[in-house]
């Protein structure tokens, strides 16, 4: 069973659901026996149906809930993965070696002990530049864009 499932936070989420579902079948018990007493309609057969179906909903969003938070964890264990050095891309989209990311002067740190620690660095991966059709409008736009901000820089309110 995951650990995540017994944190605080958790245990809170399962107590309200525990709940949740009780009452929502007590009152579905409730609607049926109403139901069938004497005078009964329609409509207390449609609740007495209804509540239940609120309960399997609360069981299905817990349930979903706790497979969100799993994968969420994962994704995130995998970014840790990728943080500590385990596996760097390069720009031109080739795997190197964590060793061949490593920067020269973040390489080694000398920590108060006096030992030589090595340190991963971490180098950020830049997509590669878009090439795009130029766009008239927009270089107008920006052409317009710098001419209002040369009015505000003047001093005088003068071109």
């Amino acid at each position: 069973m995951p650990r995540y499932l017994f944190t605080p936070r958790w245990l809170v989420l399962h107590a309200l659901l525990v709940a949740a579902v009780v009452t929502c079948l007590i009152l579905g018990r409730w609607q049926w026996d109403r139901a069938t007493s004497a005078g009964g309609s329609l409509q207390n057969y449609g609740y007495a149906l209804q509540w239940p179906s609120f309960a399997v909903f609360f069981v299905y969003m817990w349930w979903r809930m706790m497979r969100l938070e799993a994968r969420r964890l994962a994704e995130e264990g995998g970014e840790q993965e990728r943080a500590e050095g385990v596996v760097a891309t390069d720009p031109t989209g080739g795997v190197e070696s964590a060793e061949a990311a490593q920067v020269g002067g973040d390489a080694a740190r000398k920590p108060a002990g006096g030992s030589v620690v090595a340190a991963r660095a971490r180098r950020p991966v830049r997509p590669a530049p878009v090439d795009e059709e130029p766009d008239d409008e927009l270089a107008a736009y920006n052409r317009y864009l710098a001419e209002l901000n040369a009015r505000a820089q003047d001093p005088d309110g003068r071109r």
